[in-house]
């Protein structure tokens, strides 16, 4: 269509150098047979991506709906004031946060006295996140300080399950 805009980011897939198809050669070289990728005329005739797609969809349904659900399960249950439960709820989403970027540590490259570094760092940093943002929003915070001691075992089970394997 004249005068149409498009994305900036299809400028750049229209000259990127990826193959319309990958070879064929390639994509049985982790063994598979040759005759078992090509019929396959889908990305979902791989039972591994459905299944991962079905995994994601429960585990964010799941975290989601755990969000969604705490701050009533707070008020009516536990008999949190209205105005009491946000902090919970941002230390959920804020546990979730220490997970990820302690997880994306291993994605850099990097070497292994600095990786051991900052996986030591990384969740403290997300933490510390997690405090500036209520300190802000004016929360009081004395009662989650003890998760800085939560996230020190944390790491030391990540270290030790390291080592077992």
């Amino acid at each position: 269509m004249p005068g149409r805009c498009l994305p900036a980011g299809s400028h750049l897939l229209k000259f990127s150098k990826v193959p319309n198809k990958p070879e064929v050669e390639e994509a049985a070289a982790d063994g598979t047979h040759y005759e078992n990728v090509i019929s396959r005329k889908s990305a979902l005739h791989y039972p591994q991506l459905v299944l991962g797609m079905l995994a994601i969809f429960v585990y964010v349904g799941v975290e989601v709906s755990t969000a969604s659900n705490l701050p009533a399960y707070m008020e009516k249950d536990l008999g949190f004031s209205v105005k009491d439960v946000a902090p919970y709820i941002s230390l959920y989403w804020a546990s979730m946060m220490i997970g990820r970027w302690s997880g994306a540590v291993e994605a850099f490259n990097l070497s292994k006295s600095t990786e051991k570094f900052v996986k030591l760092i990384a969740p403290y940093l997300a933490f510390g996140v997690f405090l500036l943002v209520n300190f802000i929003a004016g929360h009081e915070l004395g009662a989650f300080y003890v998760y800085a001691a939560i996230i020190l075992v944390l790491i030391a089970a990540d270290y030790m399950s390291q080592e077992a394997r």
